[in-house]
């Protein structure tokens, strides 16, 4: 009698694979794009997801839309964000703004260059990526924040 094959042979063909290839302090990128569910990344653990953009917190989770360096290494600067500020700061003054932001520029309100907000720019620095575009800083007046003029465009 033959085995039939079910879907769910090559998602733990997958899993088995990526298991055999970890390696916590990996720090080749086209290891992480090579591996089907997750991998890890200069000791933080990448998730591979659906969705339609990757992001960071405690974990990388790489959308499988954007297999490529500069993401990688931007959503690697968050995860040192986190660390150097902690939770709670980390929350308030990358995490929040940074999906407002973003839902801002997803409905064409963000008057800005996403990737020049201070905290965009501050994950692109220490994850070491250098944009060739979208990397405009943002002109932020004096005594006001990011975040409220983030508010104004909403």
């Amino acid at each position: 009698m033959d085995k039939k094959k079910t879907p769910k042979q090559p998602f733990f063909k997958g899993i088995k694979e990526d298991f055999k290839n970890y390696n916590k302090i990996n720090e080749n990128e086209e290891k992480v794009f090579k591996s089907k569910l997750f991998s890890s990344y200069k000791g933080t653990f990448v998730l591979k997801t659906p969705f339609r953009s990757s992001f960071s917190f405690g974990i990388i989770a790489l959308s499988k839309r954007q297999q490529n360096a500069e993401t990688l290494k931007h959503e690697y600067g968050h995860r040192l964000q986190l660390k150097q500020m902690g939770l709670f700061k980390y929350i308030k003054h990358v995490a929040i703004p940074s999906v407002t932001a973003y839902r801002l520029h997803r409905k064409g309100k963000l008057t800005l260059d996403y990737y020049g907000s201070p905290w965009e720019h501050e994950a692109d620095t220490l994850g070491n990526v250098n944009r060739k575009t979208n990397n405009t800083p943002w002109q932020i007046p004096q005594n006001t924040t990011a975040t409220r003029m983030l508010k104004q465009m909403k």
